[in-house]
């Protein structure tokens, strides 16, 4: 390093190849607002735009993967299955899936279907998680 500059812990290899956690995006907007008044501000507003899109995509990818999540849950208990054998096979049908989890993941994110099979049910529950996700891009494309 040059400079004096100082710069935050380098990330381990491994979380390079992830995509980054919303956790991990927070903090790179509260580092890069650190150094706001040494960047172009067309440079600043660009950086943060890019890190919002980032945060939203992450976000959007969390409640597709729960979406997933309740409508494999909700065909299961659709086909007549007990709510724990349903959750054990929504588990087991989601495997190798970017929404793969174990049979309590799914009963807890399911739990608000409280054994309605009706998939207006799950939709939903998507609608107004994806409303608190994004309710400003939801009025832009009103």
């Amino acid at each position: 390093m040059t400079g004096g500059t100082k710069r935050g812990p380098a990330l381990p290899a491994a979380d390079l190849a992830r995509d980054p956690t919303s956790v991990q995006l927070q903090q790179l907007r509260e580092r890069l607002s650190v150094h706001a008044d040494k960047l172009p501000p067309d440079l600043y507003d660009e950086l943060q735009e890019l890190i919002a899109q980032a945060q939203a995509d992450v976000s959007g990818t969390r409640a597709c993967n729960m979406h997933e999540r309740w409508r494999a849950a909700c065909d299961e208990i659709a086909q007549g299955k007990t709510r724990e054998t349903a959750f054990e096979d929504a588990a087991t049908r989601l495997a190798g899936t970017p929404a793969e989890c174990g049979p309590d993941m799914v009963k807890r994110i399911s739990s608000p279907c409280r054994g309605r099979v009706a998939a207006g049910c799950c939709r939903r529950i998507i609608a107004a998680t994806m409303r608190s996700i994004w309710p400003a891009s939801a009025a832009q494309r009103r």
